[in-house]
């Protein structure tokens, strides 16, 4: 992601704007095990269905964005 950011970014503001980024990548990677570990608990197959869930609507969302 900090390479397609990293360009497009104004100089003066470019590091702020490559570092919000990451740390979202970050706090992702620390709180998807926990959250995932909690689901599994309630149900082996939640995770999963959440996640495919999550990536139809994602996609269908960014469909709708691209064609307008």
């Amino acid at each position: 992601m900090s390479a397609v950011i990293g360009p497009m970014a104004p100089e003066p503001i470019r590091a702020k704007w490559v570092s919000i980024p990451q740390t979202i990548s970050i706090f992702a990677s620390i709180l998807a095990p926990y959250l995932g570990g909690i689901l599994y608990d309630i149900s082996p197959n939640l995770p999963f269905t959440i996640a495919i869930a999550m990536t139809a609507a994602l996609t269908f969302i960014s469909l709708v964005q691209r064609v307008e």
